[in-house]
């Protein structure tokens, strides 16, 4: 099951943070039609469920792409605080045990050690 929704969803959250020209109705039809794609590809082909994920994903890509560039853009006041923009970064005045950075790297560093134990 997890391997349906997981293709379609991560490639709408980073599109959507991503790219400014994406919109509702692009994310609706990559989550629905990834998902039907997938299911598509388990009932008709013995595709591996890691293949079969990466062309869920692909197709994703593809359906919110179309589909965003056919219907109307977002508007800018939606887009403020949702969407990644270069050069409007806020100084940093948290300290860092309050900032979730610093604790990113610890939990990167902590997955890739289990991972070179345990390999």
């Amino acid at each position: 099951m997890y391997g349906f929704f997981a293709a379609p969803v991560v490639v709408i959250f980073f599109l959507g943070i991503g790219w400014r020209r994406g919109n509702k109705w692009g994310a609706l039809a990559a989550l629905l039609g990834s998902i039907a794609f997938g299911v598509v590809l388990q009932l008709e082909t013995s595709i591996r469920l890691h293949h079969r994920i990466g062309f869920s994903a692909l197709f994703a890509v593809i359906a919110l792409v179309v589909v965003s560039l056919l219907t109307s853009r977002p508007p800018e006041e939606s887009l403020k605080d949702t969407t990644y923009r270069r050069g409007e970064r806020t100084p940093f005045v948290k300290p860092f045990w309050k900032d979730y950075r610093p604790w990113v790297v610890v939990l990167v560093i902590i997955i890739l050690s289990t991972w070179w134990t345990f390999r």
